[in-house]
């Protein structure tokens, strides 16, 4: 038994140290999860003309609440972003969390919430941990990846200077 607890330890330990070493991907992957109300959603059917904030989270994790209600409260500077979020979680669970945490992003139409069933966000996004929030260009470039409160700033100064130059060249 103590042998058997042993390779356990260690394996576990591996898969630790290998989450650890991944980076997340220079681009946004292709994907296809599916929205809560069963339609498929493909990064496709992004508006490539506008920044892309995604944000995997989980209904039970503590720092993904914390995460939420900070960007509930920057919801207004999102105008022009296309705003993802993706969780392992059930339609219910999805929707207790974000009620809670992140009501103005619960049946809001300019926001998309996908359900990723088949377990593919991980080996496609590589986050390290939970929370995970992936800023994307236009050109789908990854312009910041953050998995704590410390690049949530950065984030949305990103967002604020797009919106800034979106609005210098409408009005041109």
């Amino acid at each position: 038994m103590t042998m058997m607890k042993n390779i356990l330890t260690v394996l576990m330990l591996f898969f630790v140290l290998t989450l650890e070493a991944q980076e997340p991907t220079p681009y946004l992957p292709d994907f296809e999860f599916q929205k809560l109300d069963s339609t498929s959603f493909k990064r496709t059917d992004l508006d490539s003309t506008k920044n892309t904030l995604i944000i995997f989270f989980d209904a039970t994790c503590g720092h993904c609440k914390d995460a939420m209600i900070k960007v509930n409260k920057n919801y207004e500077k999102l105008y022009n972003t296309n705003v993802v979020l993706v969780s392992l979680d059930v339609e219910k669970s999805i929707h207790m969390f974000l009620t809670e945490f992140g009501p103005k992003f619960w049946n809001n139409s300019k926001v998309t919430i996908l359900h990723d069933g088949k377990y593919e966000f991980v080996p496609l996004f590589n986050p390290k941990r939970y929370p995970s929030l992936y800023l994307y260009s236009p050109k789908r470039d990854l312009l910041v990846y953050a998995n704590n409160d410390d690049k949530m700033e950065e984030i949305f100064k990103l967002i604020d200077t797009a919106n800034h130059n979106q609005k210098k060249s409408a009005s041109k």
